[in-house]
Protein backbone atom coordinates (compact mmCIF):
# COMPACT_ATOMS: atom_id res chain seq x y z
CA UNK A 1 0.00 0.00 0.00
CA UNK A 2 1.77 3.59 -0.86
CA UNK A 3 1.38 6.53 1.36
CA UNK A 4 -1.08 8.56 -0.83
CA UNK A 5 -4.28 10.18 1.23
CA UNK A 6 -7.66 8.49 0.38
CA UNK A 7 -8.44 11.28 -1.79
CA UNK A 8 -5.26 11.57 -3.67
CA UNK A 9 -6.06 8.16 -4.31
CA UNK A 10 -9.62 9.57 -5.51
CA UNK A 11 -8.10 12.21 -7.46
CA UNK A 12 -5.86 10.09 -9.11
CA UNK A 13 -8.28 7.45 -10.11
CA UNK A 14 -10.87 10.05 -11.12
CA UNK A 15 -7.76 11.45 -13.79
CA UNK A 16 -7.10 7.62 -15.11
CA UNK A 17 -3.35 8.48 -14.22
CA UNK A 18 -2.77 5.38 -12.13
CA UNK A 19 -2.54 2.33 -14.24
CA UNK A 20 -2.01 -0.19 -10.85
CA UNK A 21 -4.56 -0.30 -7.71
CA UNK A 22 -3.72 -1.71 -4.43
CA UNK A 23 -6.87 -3.95 -2.61
CA UNK A 24 -7.71 -0.79 -1.18
CA UNK A 25 -7.76 1.33 -4.36
CA UNK A 26 -10.10 -1.04 -6.04
CA UNK A 27 -12.77 -0.56 -3.27
CA UNK A 28 -12.10 3.21 -3.78
CA UNK A 29 -12.55 2.76 -7.56
CA UNK A 30 -15.44 1.18 -7.41
CA UNK A 31 -17.02 3.34 -4.64
CA UNK A 32 -17.82 0.46 -2.10
CA UNK A 33 -16.85 -0.67 1.55
CA UNK A 34 -13.15 -2.18 0.97
CA UNK A 35 -15.12 -5.44 3.24
CA UNK A 36 -17.58 -5.51 1.11
CA UNK A 37 -14.87 -5.74 -1.65
CA UNK A 38 -13.79 -8.27 -0.13
CA UNK A 39 -17.07 -10.70 0.53
CA UNK A 40 -17.61 -10.57 -3.11
CA UNK A 41 -14.03 -12.46 -3.74
CA UNK A 42 -14.69 -14.76 -1.02
CA UNK A 43 -18.19 -15.22 -2.50
CA UNK A 44 -17.03 -15.62 -6.60
CA UNK A 45 -14.56 -17.20 -8.79
CA UNK A 46 -12.24 -14.53 -9.28
CA UNK A 47 -9.82 -14.58 -12.45
CA UNK A 48 -7.09 -16.79 -11.72
CA UNK A 49 -4.62 -14.80 -9.05
CA UNK A 50 -7.17 -11.54 -8.47
CA UNK A 51 -7.50 -12.35 -4.37
CA UNK A 52 -4.12 -12.47 -3.53
CA UNK A 53 -1.92 -10.07 -6.04
CA UNK A 54 -0.84 -7.01 -4.39
CA UNK A 55 -1.53 -4.81 -6.73
CA UNK A 56 -4.24 -5.36 -9.66
CA UNK A 57 -3.79 -3.59 -13.28
CA UNK A 58 -6.80 -1.43 -14.84
CA UNK A 59 -7.54 -3.97 -17.45
CA UNK A 60 -7.46 -6.85 -14.81
CA UNK A 61 -9.72 -5.15 -12.76
CA UNK A 62 -12.30 -4.28 -15.74
CA UNK A 63 -12.07 -8.30 -16.75
CA UNK A 64 -12.28 -9.21 -13.23
CA UNK A 65 -15.84 -7.28 -12.99
CA UNK A 66 -17.25 -8.31 -16.55
CA UNK A 67 -16.03 -12.17 -15.13
CA UNK A 68 -18.39 -11.82 -12.36
CA UNK A 69 -21.04 -9.63 -14.51
CA UNK A 70 -21.36 -12.80 -16.80
CA UNK A 71 -20.79 -15.96 -14.34
CA UNK A 72 -22.80 -14.08 -10.85
CA UNK A 73 -25.11 -10.89 -12.42
CA UNK A 74 -26.99 -11.17 -9.31
CA UNK A 75 -24.06 -10.52 -6.86
CA UNK A 76 -22.39 -8.26 -8.43
CA UNK A 77 -25.33 -5.95 -9.52
CA UNK A 78 -26.14 -5.61 -5.89
CA UNK A 79 -22.74 -4.34 -4.93
CA UNK A 80 -21.66 -2.13 -7.89
CA UNK A 81 -25.61 -0.68 -8.33
CA UNK A 82 -26.76 -1.11 -4.94
CA UNK A 83 -24.16 -0.39 -2.69
CA UNK A 84 -21.83 2.04 -4.42
CA UNK A 85 -21.29 5.24 -2.38
CA UNK A 86 -21.71 7.62 -5.24
CA UNK A 87 -24.50 6.49 -7.97
CA UNK A 88 -24.25 6.78 -11.71
CA UNK A 89 -26.87 8.66 -13.78
CA UNK A 90 -29.29 6.44 -15.51
CA UNK A 91 -28.99 4.45 -18.30
CA UNK A 92 -31.89 6.36 -20.20
CA UNK A 93 -30.16 9.96 -19.45
CA UNK A 94 -27.77 9.30 -22.10
CA UNK A 95 -29.75 8.22 -24.85
CA UNK A 96 -31.51 10.01 -27.58
CA UNK A 97 -33.11 8.88 -30.84
CA UNK A 98 -29.61 9.55 -32.77
CA UNK A 99 -28.37 7.19 -30.07
CA UNK A 100 -31.08 3.97 -31.02
CA UNK A 101 -30.88 1.60 -34.14
CA UNK A 102 -34.04 0.59 -35.29
CA UNK A 103 -32.85 -2.48 -38.04
CA UNK A 104 -29.67 -3.19 -38.03
CA UNK A 105 -29.13 -4.53 -41.49
CA UNK A 106 -25.88 -7.21 -40.81
CA UNK A 107 -25.61 -10.41 -39.61
CA UNK A 108 -21.68 -10.45 -37.86
CA UNK A 109 -20.73 -8.67 -35.22
CA UNK A 110 -18.01 -6.94 -36.37
CA UNK A 111 -20.15 -5.50 -39.22
CA UNK A 112 -23.10 -4.43 -36.49
CA UNK A 113 -20.17 -2.63 -34.06
CA UNK A 114 -19.09 -0.68 -37.29
CA UNK A 115 -22.56 -0.10 -38.30
CA UNK A 116 -23.21 1.29 -34.73
CA UNK A 117 -20.12 3.27 -34.70
CA UNK A 118 -20.99 4.56 -37.83
CA UNK A 119 -24.01 5.93 -36.56
CA UNK A 120 -22.85 7.04 -33.17
CA UNK A 121 -21.18 9.85 -35.60
CA UNK A 122 -24.26 11.89 -35.61
CA UNK A 123 -24.24 11.42 -31.91
CA UNK A 124 -21.13 14.51 -32.09
CA UNK A 125 -19.33 12.43 -29.01
CA UNK A 126 -16.76 10.65 -31.47
CA UNK A 127 -13.63 12.16 -31.24
CA UNK A 128 -11.52 9.17 -33.13
CA UNK A 129 -13.91 7.05 -35.21
CA UNK A 130 -11.23 4.83 -36.11
CA UNK A 131 -9.40 4.09 -33.11
CA UNK A 132 -13.17 3.42 -31.08
CA UNK A 133 -13.84 0.55 -33.67
CA UNK A 134 -10.51 -0.99 -33.16
CA UNK A 135 -10.57 -0.91 -29.69
CA UNK A 136 -13.94 -2.23 -29.65
CA UNK A 137 -12.82 -5.09 -32.50
CA UNK A 138 -9.87 -5.72 -30.43
CA UNK A 139 -11.63 -6.18 -27.29
CA UNK A 140 -14.67 -8.64 -28.61
CA UNK A 141 -11.78 -10.99 -30.48
CA UNK A 142 -10.35 -11.41 -26.90
CA UNK A 143 -14.15 -12.98 -25.74
CA UNK A 144 -17.29 -12.18 -26.74
CA UNK A 145 -19.56 -9.42 -25.22
CA UNK A 146 -23.14 -11.84 -25.68
CA UNK A 147 -24.27 -12.30 -22.20
CA UNK A 148 -26.95 -14.76 -23.54
CA UNK A 149 -30.19 -14.56 -23.70
CA UNK A 150 -30.15 -12.42 -27.15
CA UNK A 151 -28.24 -9.12 -25.85
CA UNK A 152 -24.47 -8.39 -26.16
CA UNK A 153 -22.45 -5.54 -24.51
CA UNK A 154 -19.58 -4.27 -27.21
CA UNK A 155 -16.97 -2.06 -25.71
CA UNK A 156 -13.65 -1.08 -25.73
CA UNK A 157 -11.38 -2.66 -22.76
CA UNK A 158 -10.23 0.96 -21.53
CA UNK A 159 -12.16 3.97 -23.13
CA UNK A 160 -10.56 7.68 -22.71
CA UNK A 161 -11.30 10.76 -23.84
CA UNK A 162 -9.52 10.42 -27.00
CA UNK A 163 -12.22 8.04 -28.51
CA UNK A 164 -15.18 9.68 -26.98
CA UNK A 165 -16.34 13.32 -25.36
CA UNK A 166 -18.00 11.97 -22.95
CA UNK A 167 -19.80 8.47 -22.19
CA UNK A 168 -21.69 7.50 -24.92
CA UNK A 169 -24.38 4.39 -24.85
CA UNK A 170 -25.44 2.94 -28.34
CA UNK A 171 -28.46 0.34 -28.78
CA UNK A 172 -28.94 -1.44 -32.10
CA UNK A 173 -31.89 -3.69 -32.35
CA UNK A 174 -32.10 -6.82 -35.11
CA UNK A 175 -35.29 -8.98 -35.51
CA UNK A 176 -32.98 -11.41 -37.45
CA UNK A 177 -30.34 -11.11 -35.51
CA UNK A 178 -26.51 -10.95 -35.25
CA UNK A 179 -24.06 -13.98 -34.80
CA UNK A 180 -22.18 -12.72 -31.79
CA UNK A 181 -20.67 -16.10 -31.03
CA UNK A 182 -22.45 -15.90 -27.65
CA UNK A 183 -21.95 -18.74 -25.05
CA UNK A 184 -25.39 -19.88 -25.20
CA UNK A 185 -25.28 -20.24 -29.36
CA UNK A 186 -28.76 -17.51 -29.52
CA UNK A 187 -28.17 -15.17 -31.98
CA UNK A 188 -28.07 -11.47 -30.53
CA UNK A 189 -31.02 -9.61 -31.23
CA UNK A 190 -30.05 -6.23 -28.55
CA UNK A 191 -26.69 -4.90 -29.03
CA UNK A 192 -25.69 -2.11 -26.73
CA UNK A 193 -22.60 -0.46 -27.54
CA UNK A 194 -21.00 1.73 -24.70
CA UNK A 195 -18.08 3.93 -24.11
CA UNK A 196 -17.06 5.04 -20.77
CA UNK A 197 -14.02 7.43 -20.04
CA UNK A 198 -14.12 6.89 -15.98
CA UNK A 199 -13.79 3.45 -15.04
CA UNK A 200 -16.09 3.38 -12.15
CA UNK A 201 -18.25 4.74 -14.32
CA UNK A 202 -18.15 2.28 -16.87
CA UNK A 203 -18.77 -0.52 -14.33
CA UNK A 204 -21.44 0.83 -13.04
CA UNK A 205 -23.80 1.47 -16.26
CA UNK A 206 -22.26 -2.15 -17.31
CA UNK A 207 -23.79 -3.66 -14.20
CA UNK A 208 -26.75 -1.78 -14.83
CA UNK A 209 -27.57 -2.45 -18.36
CA UNK A 210 -27.17 -6.37 -17.59
CA UNK A 211 -29.70 -5.98 -14.92
CA UNK A 212 -32.01 -4.10 -17.40
CA UNK A 213 -31.85 -6.38 -19.38
CA UNK A 214 -32.10 -10.03 -17.69
CA UNK A 215 -35.64 -9.77 -18.26
CA UNK A 216 -37.00 -12.33 -21.80
CA UNK A 217 -40.69 -10.00 -21.92
CA UNK A 218 -37.99 -6.69 -21.67
CA UNK A 219 -36.05 -7.44 -24.33
CA UNK A 220 -38.84 -8.19 -26.87
CA UNK A 221 -40.82 -5.12 -25.95
CA UNK A 222 -37.54 -3.50 -26.86
CA UNK A 223 -37.23 -5.49 -30.10
CA UNK A 224 -41.17 -4.88 -31.11
CA UNK A 225 -40.72 -0.99 -30.17
CA UNK A 226 -41.94 1.00 -33.37
CA UNK A 227 -39.81 4.33 -32.94
CA UNK A 228 -36.96 5.49 -30.70
CA UNK A 229 -38.63 7.57 -28.76
CA UNK A 230 -40.25 4.06 -27.52
CA UNK A 231 -37.10 2.37 -26.70
CA UNK A 232 -35.92 4.70 -24.82
CA UNK A 233 -39.32 5.58 -22.84
CA UNK A 234 -39.20 1.54 -22.03
CA UNK A 235 -35.46 1.52 -20.64
CA UNK A 236 -36.57 4.36 -18.07
CA UNK A 237 -39.87 3.25 -17.23
CA UNK A 238 -37.86 -0.08 -16.36
CA UNK A 239 -35.26 1.53 -14.53
CA UNK A 240 -36.67 3.37 -12.86
CA UNK A 241 -38.61 0.48 -11.47
CA UNK A 242 -35.59 -1.49 -11.11
CA UNK A 243 -33.34 1.06 -9.28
Amino acid sequence: MNNHTISNLLKYIKAETKENFSHQEIANLLEIDENILKKVIENTTPVTGMPNMEYYRKEDIAEWVEMLLEKHPDTITSILVNKSKLKTCPVYTYLRPANIIMNLKVAAASNAIEEIINAGEKTNLINNRNKFLQLVLTREASHTTAMGGGVAFPHPRSASFEIVKTTLIMLGISKKGVEFNAVDGQLVHIVVLLAVPNLRMHLQLLSRLVTIFNSDTFKNEIINSSTEKEVIEKIEEREMGLF
